[in-house]
Parts: C-alpha cells; sequence; structure tokens
C-alpha cells in the first residue's frame, strides 16, 4: 500500500505554473474555486473526454487513493483555470494519466489557444522536479494538439508516440434497424425469442445496477480469464464500488439483453459529452454464445442511443474482431510515452525489433496478436507445469507424447442401481464455482482450465460443479445427445477433481453420482475419460460404469 505523500508541493514557477502532489493535491481538491474553474475548462476544451471531468477524476482518486498519488499541474491566467494535466503516481515510480486503464483516454485539458504551450511547458515542470521519470499518457484524443513535439528538439529527444486505431460507430438509427433485419441476425433473435421473453432493459435505477452487478461481474471476469488469463474484478476489489459511484453520478450508461430473468448481454459504457465509450463492462453469457448475443445487444444499443440523440459510440482502439464489424469509420489515437533521452532511444530500438519480427509473421501467416495469444498460453502452461517439480513435469510431458488426446469410453445403463453416498450440493453452469479454480491442485493451469470451459459452454454442454469453502472441489460436464459429437445418447465429459480429492473419494463419487441420477430422459449414459486418469476410471467403474465397445475407446 502507498503512503499518501506529505509533501506540500506547491512550486509556481516562472511560466506561472504550479504542480501539485499528495497532500497538496487533496487540498486543492477541497477548493471550490479550483473546482469550478476545473468544470468550466472541461466543458470549454474541444479535445477533452469525460474521463478528464471532475466526477469521473475525483472519483478515482478517491477510490484508489491507497494505491495511486494524485498529481497534477495546472495554470492560471489571472484567476482563470488555463491549463490542467491530471496524473498519478504508481507503486514503482511511474508517472501515468489519472484514471489509469479505467480512463480509455489521458489527455490535458487547456483553453483552445494554449493546447500546445500548456502540455510542453507542464511536462517540463514534471522532468524538473521528478528527473528521468516516465510518464504515460495512453490514450490521446486525435483531435489534442500534438503540434509541440515536433516542433521542440527538447521534446523530439524524449517523446515516444505510438499510432492506434480507434473505431466509431456513427448513431444513425435505420443503420441499426437494417443490421438487425438481416437474415442470420433476424433467425437468431426468433430463436432466442423461442426459449422465452426476449426483453432489451436500459438500467436507469442505482438500485437496479446494484442489484446485477455481481452477475456482470462474474460474466466479465470468466471471459477474461478464457480469452487473457486476467480476471478484472478478482484482482481489483474496489472497482465494483468505484463503478457504483460513477452510476450514480450518471456517468454511466448501462443496458442489458435478458431472455426470461436471465441476462444473456450486458454493456456498461462511460458516458459524456454526447458520446458513449466502450469502456467499463461489455460482457455476454457463454451458454448463449451460439446466438451472438453480444453482437445483437450492441445493434440494439444502438437503436437506444439514437432514440436518446447520442452521436456517437466509440468502440475504443483495440484488436477485439467485433468492433471491425460494427465501426463504421475509425480516427485515430496515440500512446505517449515522456522519457530520458536514452531511454527513448532503447524504446525506439525495442519498437524497431518489434516491428521487424511483426513483418515476419504476417508473411509466414500470422498476426502479431495471435502469436502473442499462443506465446503466453505457451509460457503459463510451462510455468505452471515446472512449479510442480521435476517428478510431476517428466510426467506431464510423458503423458503427452504417449497419449496425446486419448480417451478410454465407460457405459452406464439406467436400469442399474448407482451406491449410496451422503447428498451434496450441486450448482449447475454457476460461473461463481469455476472462478474459485485452484490450478495448484491440478494439472491443468489457469487458463487452460477456463478456454476449455468456456468451448463447452459455447458447445452448449452443462457443468455440474460443487465448490467447498471458496475453492471448487469437482466439476463434470454433461453433453446432451443433441450438442454430443461422438455418439447419440448423453455423454459425461472434462471431469475436474481438485487433488485433495485423492483423499475424499467418496466426495467425488457422491458428486458423479448425482449427476447421472440427474439424467433419467435417456437409456444409457457414456463417460469419456482422458486416457490415464487412473483416479477418475477407478472412480467410475466404482459407481458402475463399464468399458464400452466404442469406436471411441482406445482399447
Amino acid at each position: 500500500m502507498l503512503t499518501i505523500s506529505t509533501r506540500a508541493i506547491n512550486v509556481l514557477n516562472k511560466n506561472g505554473i504550479e504542480l501539485f502532489e499528495g497532500k497538496a493535491a487533496w487540498l486543492q481538491l477541497s477548493n471550490d474555486s479550483f473546482l469550478s474553474g476545473w468544470d468550466k475548462l472541461y466543458e470549454d476544451c474541444p479535445w477533452g473526454t469525460v474521463f478528464q471531468s471532475r466526477a469521473f477524476i475525483t472519483t478515482w482518486y478517491s477510490n484508489y487513493q491507497e494505491t495511486y498519488i494524485p498529481l497534477f499541474i495546472v495554470s492560471f491566467e489571472g484567476r482563470r483555470l488555463t491549463g490542467l494535466l491530471l496524473l498519478a503516481k504508481t507503486k514503482d515510480g511511474l508517472i501515468i494519466g489519472a484514471g489509469d486503464a479505467q480512463a480509455e483516454y489521458q489527455v490535458w485539458l487547456a483553453t483552445e489557444n494554449n493546447g500546445n504551450d500548456f502540455i510542453s511547458k507542464a511536462l517540463k515542470i514534471v522532468d524538473s522536479y521528478l528527473p528521468n521519470t516516465k510518464v504515460q499518457l495512453k490514450y490521446i484524443p486525435d483531435n489534442a494538439p500534438m503540434h509541440w513535439v515536433n516542433e521542440s528538439t527538447y521534446f523530439k529527444a524524449r517523446c515516444l508516440v505510438k499510432v492506434y486505431k480507434q473505431p466509431l460507430l456513427k448513431i444513425k438509427e435505420d443503420h441499426f434497424i437494417n443490421e438487425l433485419q438481416k437474415k442470420n441476425r433476424r433467425e437468431k433473435l426468433n430463436r432466442l425469442k423461442r426459449i422465452g421473453n426476449l426483453q432489451f432493459v436500459h438500467i436507469t435505477s442505482y438500485s437496479e445496477f446494484e442489484a446485477i452487478l455481481d452477475k456482470l461481474a462474474l460474466q466479465f471476469d470468466f471471459r477474461k480469464k478464457a480469452v487473457f488469463n486476467t480476471a478484472v474484478f478478482l484482482q481489483d476489489p474496489k472497482r465494483k464500488n468505484f463503478l457504483l459511484s460513477l452510476f450514480k453520478q450518471g456517468l454511466l450508461h448501462t443496458t442489458v439483453l435478458k431472455v426470461n430473468e436471465d441476462i444473456i448481454a450486458a454493456n456498461v459504457s462511460v458516458f459524456g459529452k454526447g458520446w458513449v465509450h466502450l469502456q467499463g463492462v461489455n460482457t455476454h453469457a457463454p451458454s448463449f454464445a451460439k446466438y451472438s448475443p453480444g453482437i445483437l445487444h450492441l445493434l440494439m444499443l444502438g437503436k437506444q442511443l439514437a432514440s436518446e440523440g447520442i452521436s456517437v459510440f466509440d468502440l475504443t482502439p483495440g484488436d477485439d474482431p467485433y468492433k471491425g464489424q460494427l465501426a463504421t469509420n475509425y480516427k485515430e489515437a496515440f500512446h505517449l510515452i515522456v522519457s530520458s533521452p536514452y531511454q527513448l532511444q532503447v524504446s525506439k530500438l525495442k519498437l524497431a525489433s518489434a516491428e521487424g519480427f511483426k513483418k515476419l509473421l504476417l508473411l509466414i501467416g500470422y498476426t502479431p496478436s495471435k502469436f502473442k495469444w499462443y506465446t503466453w498460453k505457451l509460457k503459463d502452461q510451462y510455468k505452471h507445469v515446472f512449479k510442480k517439480g521435476l517428478p510431476f513435469s517428466i510426467k506431464y510431458f510423458v503423458s503427452r507424447i504417449i497419449t496425446p488426446n486419448k480417451e478410454n469410453v465407460y457405459v452406464f445403463q439406467h436400469g442399474q442401481i448407482l451406491p449410496s453416498f451422503n447428498g451434496v450440493t450441486i450448482n449447475i453452469n454457476s460461473l461463481s464455482d469455476m472462478l474459485c479454480f485452484d490450478p495448484k491442485g491440478s494439472s491443468l493451469n489457469s487458463w487452460a482450465f477456463f478456454e476449455d470451459a468456456m468451448r463447452r459452454f459455447e458447445d452448449g454442454e452443462t457443468c455440474f460443479s460443487y465448490c467447498e469453502k471458496g475453492q471448487l472441489q469437482a466439476c463434470v460436464w454433461l453433453a446432451s445427445a443433441k450438442s454430443s459429437k461422438t455418439a447419440n445418447e448423453p455423454k459425461l465429459t472434462g471431469f475436474y477433481y481438485h487433488s485433495i480429492l485423492h483423499n475424499k473419494k467418496n466426495l467425488l463419487l457422491s458428486v458423479i453420482s448425482t449427476v447421472v441420477a440427474m439424467d433419467q430422459t435417456h437409456n444409457v449414459i457414456y463417460a469419456h475419460v482422458r486416457k490415464g486418469d487412473k483416479f477418475i476410471c477407478q472412480t467410475l467403474k466404482d459407481l458402475g460404469f463399464k468399458r464400452a465397445n466404442s469406436a471411441d475407446s482406445d482399447n
């Protein structure tokens, strides 16, 4: 935890620029005259975004004051505020735009004729008081003045500017009506309506938002774990409170798509200055993925924004494929890094090497983002394996060579009598249970577990799980006769158990027998088990499963 700086830094230099850090910054944030000047400057600044508004920044500073030290630079003409650069100091000494990753755009506010002059003076005063400290602003909107970077030898030697695409969705109601009328989308909407009551809901009540936020966070974290091996809400316990505070102040635009009472897609975006920014929570229920609820919801959201008079839905910089599907036009956004001349040269060399490598990848048919993703995955898996020690590592790699993706197949006749065990509470399709997965108790690393789970949900499989004391103990997947790709009968697959169940076998027996007992609509149920998993194979035999004479078996 950072200790808030008690230094009352408030230095007036010859250019009329003041720097506030720590305690002095907090005192300034309680100055009504300063705050009203900030509001006026924010409204007047052509390139300012909602992420520089007083409501957004003060909420973020307050919510994360144990993690970041507030730091900002101001300029006045008489009593009029003419420039404001909002920053924060991280625990490792980096200077970033206030809001960090939760502020999609990080840019200075200034009067229109003071944009270039103010930022150049502001960054120089930062360098004077915090020499050789890296300053980073990501992203800067393309209408912000950037001439100062190339017009000064001082900044040419210190600034690295990276350019990114900023996809935009211009709000025109006819566009969204036409998109939703396309055959494939119309069919998906009709299929959803056959499941139940399909509703698009604009959440305007704080109590409603508070009631659904936990569910949205679960969907969001589950998908992030599967795609990027990160869990935003789990890793940042303050995020929910931050979003609740923003909602109270009218800075969030929130909509959900529901089938009956189930939320199948949702969007929580930051709203201000006539724009809605895709920064907050954008998610969908993985079990409904085949209906493309995320895209359908965003198109319905476009119709809603048109009715509210919103001019632009900013899809924000990023490589997500769905942004390209939705974008109607593009702008540019900039990532600015200001450092010492030496650090700049090092950064340029790294960037040049990376660009050369990207071109090589494209020549051999790989996109850089896809290559990076595969590299991250392999690194994460091998790190997980080697952490478990040499004996496990040898066993892991040998099994991958001898029995890669091979399965044993077992069958249970429903006329048989299941052994009796103490009942356990089984949850069905519980994302909450999934997020209690403990990689220390499994040969699977976290990324592989969640990627596999998301694929199974998307294939229509049903997950049965048992969780105890905040730890996932066991789960098994049931592929229905319809979704099963290898048999015309349901099958159990994807068996997971925590290593502590080796000493609690009856618990695993109870979990599997409960799932088997739930399926009484077919004469038989199959179980597909990774060859070499002797513990599950023996558990199934104890329940009365027999080896099947199946093409899927490796016997």
